[in-house]
Formats: C-alpha cells, sequence, structure tokens
C-alpha cells in the first residue's frame, strides 16, 4: 500500500528570538507607511577654468577620444572628459593649459582652433566694473 503524504503549507512559520523579530521589523516597515520621497541626486562637476562645483547639466563636457579633442554635447561620448562653464573668461583660462592638464594629453593644434572658435561664439560673460577707487580722478 502505498500513503499519500500530507500536503506541506507553502509558508512555514518560523521561530525567531525577540531580537531578530524587532530587527525584521525595523528593516521592512509595515505596507500602511509610505517613505518619505527623497529628493532626486544631481551629479555635480568642476569647471576647470575657475573651478566652481556645478551641476553636471550647466557645464558643456569636453573629451579626449581616439578621434582627438572636441566638444561632447551628449554628456556621454567616451573618453576622457572635462567641464567648462558656457563664459569665455574660462574657456581662455582653460585653453591656456588647464584642459590639457585635465585631458591628460596635449591639444593639437586643429583641436585647439576648433575650440577657440567654438569659444569666440560664446557670450563674453559679466563685463568687470572699474574700480571707483582708482577711477575717481583724485590726485596722488
Amino acid at each position: 500500500m502505498s500513503q499519500k503524504k500530507a500536503a506541506q503549507p507553502k509558508h512555514i512559520p518560523v521561530r525567531m528570538c525577540i531580537g531578530c523579530r524587532e530587527a525584521l521589523a525595523k528593516r521592512a516597515p509595515a505596507m500602511s507607511q509610505k517613505k518619505a520621497a527623497q529628493p532626486k541626486h544631481i551629479p555635480v562637476r568642476m569647471c576647470i577654468g575657475c573651478r566652481e562645483a556645478l551641476a553636471k547639466r550647466a557645464l558643456i563636457r569636453v573629451v579626449r577620444g581616439p578621434d582627438g579633442v572636441r566638444i561632447d554635447p551628449s554628456g556621454k561620448a567616451s573618453g576622457r572628459g572635462a567641464y567648462i562653464h558656457n563664459q569665455r573668461a574660462c574657456w581662455e583660462k582653460s585653453l591656456s593649459g588647464a584642459l590639457a592638464q585635465a585631458l591628460k594629453s596635449e591639444i593639437s593644434t586643429g583641436d585647439r582652433d576648433a575650440l577657440v572658435s567654438y569659444m569666440s561664439r560664446l557670450d563674453p560673460g559679466p563685463q568687470q566694473k572699474p574700480d571707483p577707487a582708482t577711477s575717481a580722478g583724485g590726485t596722488a
């Protein structure tokens, strides 16, 4: 005669110590409790011209790839990248040497010319106001 085995329940209750039960309760809050919405993470990058940290989307990425140094409008091109403000003053500072150092390579003249032409299309940025002490016209 063959005996049928009794069907086992799908969930077998597990005996836990009080400490384990409390730890489990802390990890898994009740379903009725909602978690507070956390603010979305915003990536931050540093401008190599002025060394100011800003949101990644507010800066322009320059990338050194296998085909040379170029501007990366998508921000996703493969290669070593550096970030610069869209202000001419930051571009002038970065093209004077900081960009080559950040990209860890020499920038060819053709690539430099392309970057300078892009820089010439940018807004000159805020104009510096003359110092009132030096432009007062006083005699010394």
